[in-house]
């Protein structure tokens, strides 16, 4: 059994000084993106693997998204071809559930896109919102960050910005980060009505046989 006294106030340095290094080697980036879902994930392994310098900002305590549960809770997840090219080359392990569907464990498959990300290069930052974007010249140069215990208090306390020469939103179907652009530039979008638009699944028909 090892003697060795804990001595506290060297893991709290430990843990301060650590973050605090990382954070400010990542104060001015190649790419920022938000939001820490497994698309957010995904590009920014593959980012990191070019030797671009990446990070991301994930809201929640826990980065993956909804992906953890699967469906309904069942922590499995279905994909196609496409999606089992990307679990093979993150060496993830699949099963062929019917032709052309692959089954994968949700754990493991959220695991093996953050473990991949870190290990290619990306800085990812939890329990970090993305409130707004920098914009010079007409351009979005960077985000504005705030933590997400503060952001959800609604306490006025000033956020930090983060220098960014790209930004991707991954945000999901909330659309954060575009829809504060939207607002504050008064843009129009490649899109036909120039706005954000909703998908609907309304004229969706199913097969019946």
């Amino acid at each position: 059994m090892s003697s060795q006294k804990l001595d506290e106030v060297v893991i709290s340095k430990a843990i301060i000084e650590t973050y605090t290094k990382k954070f400010l080697e990542n104060l001015s980036l190649d790419v920022a993106i938000a939001g820490g879902g497994p698309a957010g994930l995904f590009a920014a392994y593959k980012l990191a693997q070019k030797g671009h310098k990446v990070a991301l900002f994930e809201r929640k305590l826990s980065i993956g998204g909804g992906m953890w549960g699967g469906g309904i809770g069942l922590n499995i997840i279905v994909v196609q071809d496409s999606g089992k090219a990307i679990l093979d080359e993150l060496e993830i392990r699949t099963d062929q559930y019917a032709p052309g569907y692959y089954t994968a464990n949700a754990v493991e498959s959220v695991g093996g896109l953050i473990v991949s990300a870190v290990r290619a290069g990306a800085a990812l930052y939890n329990l970090m919102s993305v409130e707004d974007v920098m914009i010079k010249d007409a351009r979005i140069c960077g985000v504005v960050i705030n933590n997400s215990a503060i952001e959800a208090a609604g306490l006025h306390v000033d956020p930090i910005t983060v220098a960014a020469k790209y930004t991707i939103e991954a945000t999901g179907h909330p659309l954060e980060v575009l829809k504060k652009v939207e607002d504050k530039c008064n843009i129009r979008l490649n899109t036909p009505s120039g706005k954000i638009e909703a998908v609907s699944y309304t004229h969706l028909t199913l097969p019946t046989n």
